[in-house]
C-alpha cells in the first residue's frame, strides 16, 4: 500500500492496493529470472564465451609459433656466426654486425688478469687490437 495513502488517506492518494512487501519482492524476482535466467539466454551467453576462447586461444597459438620461429632463426644465425669465426673466415659483414653488437653492450669488455695470463702476451694484444678493429 501506498505511505500516502496509509498516513493520510484517500484525500491524498487513492491507491489503496494491499500488497506485503515479501510478495511484491518475490513477484518481482520471479520476473527477472523469467527474463533473464531463460535457458535459451544462458546456451547463447556460453556459446559466446566458447568462440571468444577459441578465437583467443588461436591467436595464442600464432603469436607463439611465430615466436618459436623466430628463436630457430636467430639461433641458426648465432651458430652460422660462430662458425665463421670459429674457421676465420669473418667477413666484412661480420665484424660490422660484431662492432654493432658489442656497441649495444654497456661498457668496454677487459678480460680479467687469470684470462690474459692464460691467452699470453702476444695473443693478449692481438685479441685488444680486435676489440677495438673499426667496423
Amino acid at each position: 500500500m501506498c505511505s500516502l495513502h496509509t498516513q493520510r488517506g484517500d484525500s491524498v492518494c487513492k491507491n489503496d492496493l494491499r500488497i506485503q512487501r515479501q510478495q511484491l519482492e518475490d513477484r518481482r524476482l520471479a520476473g527477472l529470472q523469467n527474463r533473464v535466467l531463460r535457458e535459451d539466454l544462458i546456451d547463447y551467453a556460453i556459446a559466446g564465451l566458447q568462440e571468444e576462447i577459441r578465437e583467443r586461444h588461436s591467436a595464442f597459438d600464432s603469436w607463439l609459433k611465430a615466436l618459436r620461429e623466430e628463436k630457430q632463426r636467430i639461433e641458426m644465425e648465432l651458430k652460422r656466426l660462430v662458425e665463421m669465426i670459429a674457421t676465420g673466415s669473418g667477413s666484412q659483414s661480420v665484424m660490422a654486425a660484431n662492432h654493432r653488437a658489442r656497441s649495444q653492450t654497456p661498457g668496454d669488455y677487459q678480460p680479467s688478469r687469470g684470462a690474459r695470463a692464460r691467452l699470453g702476451p702476444r695473443k693478449a694484444r692481438r685479441v685488444a687490437r680486435i676489440r677495438h678493429f673499426p667496423p
